[in-house]
């Protein structure tokens, strides 16, 4: 049976059988033909929860999950779960409706969907938010959150959302990295301009500058 679906079985969490698998050399459970869905099937959608209707018709916990979606039914909570992990297809689902409609066709909260949204990067439904550019990633972690927040005009949701989805650490130490973007402004203008522009003090901005040996700009 799939990885999710034993995990379900045995109260463990997907990621915890796929090593024990890969672990013994097992093979993945491979995808069978596609088998039309009859209306006794249909039926059964909903009632439980996604995994236990899969052991009954012999499905794919994804196949039961993505056909009650496309039908608009609810999911149905797992019995003495507090909290069940994301399939992969509704994971495909995050940011295609409103968080609050998902989160009913879904059995989940619609803070657990924004705040799942959020780890994973995916913007909300009919969202502006412009994409990130790779000069934009490249600042994650080197400067705090905060800075970057102002320096790209972006919010601190959206900057720490971003970050955590790529899996990059926050700074946090009180001296924060200078980008060679920065040290190309020492010694072209004043301490005051450079720590203006910056974002730092012009204590910071003077020790950096000797630290290079560059002359202070007149």
């Amino acid at each position: 049976m799939p990885d999710y679906e034993l995990g379900c079985r045995t109260g463990r969490a997907t990621k915890q059988v796929r090593a024990q698998r890969i672990a013994l050399g097992i093979p993945r459970l491979p995808p069978g033909p596609a088998q039309p869905w009859t209306a006794d099937e249909l039926a059964l959608l909903g009632t439980e929860p996604d995994a236990f209707i899969a052991r009954k018709l012999g499905r794919t916990t994804l196949a039961i999950t993505k056909r009650r979606v496309t039908l608009g039914l609810p999911a149905v909570q797992y019995p003495n779960s507090k909290c069940r992990p994301y399939t992969r297809a509704e994971k495909l689902l995050l940011g295609t409706m409103p968080d609050s409609e998902l989160a009913r066709r879904l059995g989940r909260t619609a803070g657990a969907i924004l705040g799942r949204r959020v780890i994973l990067g995916i913007p909300k439904f009919q969202s502006r938010r412009r994409p990130w550019a790779a000069s934009e990633d490249a600042l994650l972690g080197r400067l705090p959150d905060e800075q970057i927040a102002q320096r790209l005009s972006r919010t601190l949701a959206a900057v720490m959302g971003r970050r955590v989805h790529r899996r990059i650490a926050k700074l946090n130490s009180l001296k924060p990295t200078w980008l060679p973007e920065q040290d190309r402004l020492l010694g072209t203008m004043s301490n005051a301009e450079v720590a203006r522009r910056t974002g730092r003090s012009r204590r910071s901005v003077r020790r950096r500058r000797r630290a290079l040996g560059m002359r202070r700009s007149e």
